[in-house]
């Protein structure tokens, strides 16, 4: 068995990485959620460069059958545990086991696959903002259905962040942590709606470990909790992780919330991160806020970046800001485009997270 464990900065970069290697096995991950110490550990299964399954933990036969017929036929999942038990070996892979659910036709592969994808991609996004440690086994081979690759895990991970937005400024994270407004169970109506709050809201728990407990899709949770705050039950008074105060603000401008999450990894701690998706987005934050360096994707939806960095240079309030291009175009032909419109420096993606704190701090003090 070879076990091998190291540190990571970027969850991207790292699942990019181990598909390239067309790695078979499992890879323990465990992030720091907050300056509390609040860790977070996950397992993803790996077979040929493709990830087949991710969770709490490697599952079994009776543990994958209950979370799957739990999604689909809750009142079948003890009864068809109990007539497949006596057919299986030592040796039955898990993928048998639920071959021989199909051919009872209690699930689908299509469901199946479905489920697992869902689970896949749910608990990337949990990790997928942090650093931490991973520990990669190639002992495990577990082949359960057709994997996913990252190119897959981004585009859906992108839907979501998109639809997590739609919560703010009431839920600005899954991190949030909800709290019981005052006289709030003497307002509520529905027993159901009562006992979930009287049993989860503690003050201590985030949306996303309530989901965990429940085993369910932390988005349907947060749309629950988005509406009894508006009904004045609940309110996100704290959230994990704080976000301190800054004095240097650096606006990140990417239509991907990908790389939103990945800056703020990075520059988190040390400046104040402001984030903006499009050219007009950007250029509302600028003249709003008092921005100290603009960091600046090339490719975006309404306008081309280097069209923003000639407009921002050109207006005399913003002739000293710092401007860093930070693009996936690597040729000395886009770079001298960069000088020529005014920008300070240039960054290819993928960036390599010290570089882009040296970059960074060669503009601006660390608070």
């Amino acid at each position: 068995m070879n076990v091998y464990k190291e540190c990571f900065e970027q969850l991207p970069q790292l699942l990019e990485d181990l598909q390239s290697q067309y790695i078979t096995g499992s890879v323990e991950v465990e992030v720091s959620i907050n300056s509390q110490h609040k860790t977070r550990k996950r397992v993803i299964c790996w077979h040929n460069g493709k990830i087949v399954y991710a969770g709490l933990q490697i599952p079994n036969n009776q543990t994958l059958t209950r979370m799957l017929m739990q999604k689909f036929r809750s009142e079948w999942v003890e009864a068809a545990i109990k007539v497949v038990n006596p057919k299986i070996t030592p040796k039955t892979s898990i993928r048998e086991f639920l071959d021989m659910l199909v051919n009872m036709r209690v699930l689908t592969w299509g469901q199946i696959e479905t489920e697992i994808h869902k689970q896949i991609i749910i608990t990337i996004e949990q990790l997928l903002p942090y650093s931490g440690i991973v520990t990669i086994e190639n002992n495990h081979e577990l082949q359960i259905c057709r994997g996913v690759d990252w190119s897959f895990l981004e585009s859906n991970l992108v839907k979501r962040q998109e639809y997590w937005h739609s919560f703010a400024p009431i839920i600005t994270s899954m991190e949030a942590v909800p709290k019981l407004s005052l006289g709030t169970m003497e307002q509520i109506s529905d027993p159901v709606v009562a006992h979930h709050l009287k049993q989860w809201v503690d003050e201590q728990r985030s949306l996303v470990e309530i989901a965990e407990k429940l085993n369910q899709d932390p988005l349907q949770i947060a749309q629950s909790y988005w509406r009894w705050a508006q009904s004045g039950w609940v309110n996100f008074a704290k959230s994990i992780p704080e976000t301190p105060k800054r004095t240097f603000k650096v606006l990140a401008v990417d239509n991907s919330p990908i790389i939103h999450a990945l800056i703020q990894q990075t520059l988190g701690k040390d400046y104040q991160v402001l984030v903006a998706t499009n050219a007009a987005n950007a250029l509302q934050t600028i003249f709003k806020e008092e921005i100290s360096l603009l960091l600046l994707d090339v490719t975006l939806p309404d306008l081309d970046g280097l069209e923003i960095c000639r407009q921002v240079r050109n207006l005399p309030k913003f002739r000293d800001l710092p401007i860093v291009i930070l693009t996936s175009r690597d040729n000395f032909l886009e770079k001298l485009k960069g000088q020529i419109a005014g920008s300070n420096y240039y960054l290819t993606k993928p960036f390599d997270p010290q570089k882009l704190r040296e970059v960074v701090g060669k503009f601006l003090p660390k608070d």
